[in-house]
Parts: C-alpha cells; sequence; structure tokens
C-alpha cells in the first residue's frame, strides 16, 4: 500500500485526481493494454522502491513517480470516457 498526504502534492494536482474521482468509494474500472498495465506496474515498483529507499532525494522522486501514475490514470480515464 501506498499512502500519502494532501500536502504532499500540489493543490492542483490534488484537485485534479479528485475530480477524476478515481480514488472515491464508487467503482471505477478501465480496459488496460499490455502496454497500459506494464506503464502502471513500472510506475508503481519505482514508487515502492523509492518508498523504502534513504536516498536524499526519495522524496523527491516519490512526488515525480505518483504525478507520473496521475499522469497515466488521466489519460486512461479521458480514453475511456471521451
Amino acid at each position: 500500500m501506498y499512502s500519502f498526504s494532501a500536502d504532499f502534492l500540489p493543490a492542483t494536482t490534488v484537485r485534479h485526481v479528485n475530480a477524476l474521482g478515481v480514488f472515491s468509494r464508487k467503482k471505477v474500472s478501465y480496459q488496460l493494454s499490455a502496454k497500459d498495465d506494464r506503464a502502471i506496474v513500472e510506475v508503481l515498483r519505482k514508487l515502492d522502491s523509492e518508498k523504502r529507499s534513504t536516498y536524499i532525494f526519495s522524496s523527491h522522486l516519490q512526488k515525480t513517480y505518483l504525478i507520473e501514475f496521475i499522469h497515466i490514470i488521466t489519460k486512461l480515464h479521458f480514453r475511456n470516457t471521451v
């Protein structure tokens, strides 16, 4: 499990994620291609690795990877709703 506080990301990013509704209690599902699946697995592995890292810039990398994950979700959301 990966968690972060609301102040970890810029407020505009948090508003964007909330507007997508992917972290709400309602069920949201997306069709993933093999490419989508690989991209998601890769970014989640990077997040997990940095979560356990003692590297001085680990928190910065986690923000970058989390925003990359949000970018992937955004693309999937609009591809499946538009």
